[in-house]
This record gives structure tokens, C-alpha cells and sequence, in this order.
């Protein structure tokens, strides 16, 4: 599944919880209506245009736009929990079939789109921080170009440009300075996670992000900090096997999808 789908489930289904936590009342909660609204923002944003791209069905699509529509509507009308939770089922169950119907995309079909999106990363890297252009490309290319002996390297490169991007977005005194800041365990400075949720926060942007955000940075140091620590154990032969360049792959998507929320990139 496309990271992007995956965010948008998890915020749907903690959606569709709150909202039958709460049946036959009418929903006034801000946080609430903004999660709901974030809902259907997340889909015509970032879901879709990846869905159209890459050769969805239009039935599937357009089934999908009317449930987040109409959904949309009851979320400005106010209605009452039970009509919004019925109108959020639907649509978690629209999701399944667009998940069903990504999943049978062909190979390279998925690999079109996402490469799409990274080209229009790789393009806002270069103009606004080259160096963690060359590694993103680096990376790029390493997966591009096939067989290679270790594929440790090219998760490296991923991490690192996701790393150079944070160091300038928000340097460690910055996010020292902020009320409330405290190190991490076993750290001597800022993590990725903090600065993502820095960077965001001092963006104005929603609680839920700020969380997703941080949770994706995670994601990225526990998968190439384990990559990397293989190559001293006895799994040392996955980072050269067809198995090492899967893992790569997935690191590239999450970097990928961290850089498009810090740098504020849309796929087209």
C-alpha cells in the first residue's frame, strides 16, 4: 500500500472511533470536526491524485469521491454522530477497495508513480537544500540501477537526506529553545522525530499531523538503523539480496513521504 493510503486509513478508522463513541449526539468537538475534515482533505490531496495516476478505475474513484463529499457536507452541517459514523464506514470501505485496487496495479505501473512523486521531491531539494538532494538521487539511482553488492549504502542515503533537510529546517538550538524540551534517552541532541514535530508545529499544523509526522521519522531511524546493524549479524546476506533492495525500496517511500510534508510538496 502507498504510505499516503496508509495515513489516511489510520486517521479514518481514529475517526470512526470517536464518532461511535459518541452516537446520538451532535458532533461539537473541535478536534473532532477537524479530524474529520482532515479526513477528507488527506484523500483529494494525496490518495487520489496517486489513484488517477496510476490508472485507477474511475468507478472505484468516483465512488470514493461521492462518499468523501457527502461526508464533507454533514461535517459543516454538524450532524449527529451516528449519520457521520455511517457516512465514515462507507467511506473506510471505499478505501479497502481502492486498497484492493492499487494492489493489482501492475509493477510498473506503481513504480510510474512513484517515481513521480519523487522526481517532484528531488526537484524542491535541489533548489532548497542540495545537499540532501544529492543523497535523495543518490538513493534514487542506486535503486534504479539494479543488482548491487550492498544495498546498505542506498538506505543510508535516504535517512541522510532526510536528516539534512531537518538539520535546516530546524537546527538543534532551535528546537532546544522550545518550552518543554527534553532529550531522549540514550541521545545528546535533538532526534529526528522532535525536529519533525518542531518543524510542523511551528507551522501551525494540527495535532494529528504533528503526531503522523513524528511517527513516520521514527519509522525511517528504526528501519535503517536495524538495516544497517545487520550487515555485523547473522542476516548480514539480506542487505545484499533481492530481499536488502525490498527494504530499501521502503525506506526510500516513507523519506519520500516525511520530505513531502516538510517541504510542503503535492504530487501532481
Amino acid at each position: 500500500m502507498f504510505p499516503e493510503l496508509q495515513r489516511l486509513r489510520k486517521l479514518a478508522d481514529t475517526l470512526l472511533g470517536r464518532l461511535r463513541r459518541g452516537l446520538g449526539k451532535s458532533v461539537t468537538s473541535p478536534k473532532t470536526l477537524e479530524l474529520a475534515r482532515g479526513v477528507v482533505q488527506e484523500y483529494f490531496k494525496a490518495v487520489r491524485p496517486i489513484a488517477e495516476d496510476g490508472g485507477i478505475q474511475p468507478t472505484v474513484l468516483s465512488r470514493t469521491d461521492t462518499i468523501m463529499q457527502d461526508f464533507l457536507k454533514y461535517v459543516q452541517q454538524k450532524a449527529n454522530s451516528a449519520t457521520l459514523a455511517e457516512t465514515c464506514s462507507v467511506a473506510v470501505s471505499c478505501l479497502d477497495e481502492l486498497e484492493l485496487a492499487i494492489m493489482k496495479l501492475p509493477a510498473g505501473v506503481a513504480h510510474h508513480v512513484s517515481d513521480a512523486r519523487c522526481r517532484q521531491v528531488l526537484d524542491t531539494l535541489r533548489s532548497l537544500c542540495p545537499a540532501a538532494a544529492s543523497s535523495y538521487e543518490q538513493g534514487l539511482l542506486d535503486l534504479r540501477a539494479g543488482e548491487r553488492t550492498s544495498w546498505r549504502g542506498t538506505a543510508v542515503e535516504f535517512r541522510e537526506a532526510l536528516r539534512e533537510v531537518l538539520d535546516m529546517m530546524a537546527p538543534d538550538a532551535d528546537v532546544r529553545a522550545q518550552p518543554g524540551f527534553k532529550l531522549e534517552p540514550d541521545t545528546t541532541g535533538p532526534t529526528m522525530k522532535q525536529k519533525v514535530v518542531h518543524v510542523l508545529r511551528s507551522r501551525g499544523a494540527s495535532a494529528k499531523l504533528e503526531e503522523s509526522g513524528a511517527h513516520t521519522a521514527n519509522i525511517v531511524d528504526e528501519l535503517v538503523g536495524g538495516f544497517v546493524r545487520s550487515v555485523y549479524g547473522q542476516s548480514a546476506r539480506a542487505t545484499h539480496s533481492p530481499a536488502g533492495k525490498t527494504e530499501a525500496q521502503r525506506i526510500r517511500e516513507y523519506v519520500t513521504l516525511a520530505l513531502s510534508e516538510l517541504l510542503e510538496v503535492h504530487f501532481e
